[in-house]
């Protein structure tokens, strides 16, 4: 059905999915989005996010004008995808699960030194 506003309806859902903003009043789990608009170039989908939200695209939008047809090649191509995806997931965890280590250190060393500067207080104190 040409002309019937398919490909605004999947910038829609595309964004909102990207972005995690509410579609309808509807709350939207954010996650990454591959959007195959082989009918399309990166120049009319960015010209197109633009005018329906004032923004050529998100960090977590990514465009594919060209794929392989499925038993083609595609099949292929999505299992790329999905492992950059996760390889990208994994960095940040390992970035995140780092910061989160340096502050449990950080506090883990903070109580032990309260518990032992009392201690040693209390050590010097007694053998005066």
């Amino acid at each position: 059905a040409p002309k019937v506003g398919k490909s605004f309806l999947m910038a829609q859902l595309a964004y909102h999915v990207s972005t995690g903003l509410p579609l309808w009043d509807y709350p939207v789990h954010k996650g990454t989005v591959l959007y195959l608009a082989l009918e399309d170039d990166h120049r009319r989908l960015q010209g197109r996010l633009y005018r329906m939200f004032g923004t050529e695209g998100t960090n977590d939008l990514l465009f594919a004008v060209y794929a392989k047809q499925l038993g083609v090649g595609l099949e292929e191509q999505l299992k790329k995808f999905v492992r950059c995806i996760s390889e990208h997931i994994l960095e940040e965890l390992n970035q995140v699960l780092s910061v989160c280590l340096s502050v449990c250190l950080s506090v883990c060393l903070s109580v032990c030194l309260a518990i032992v500067s009392p201690v040693s207080t209390n050590v010097n104190s007694a053998s005066r």
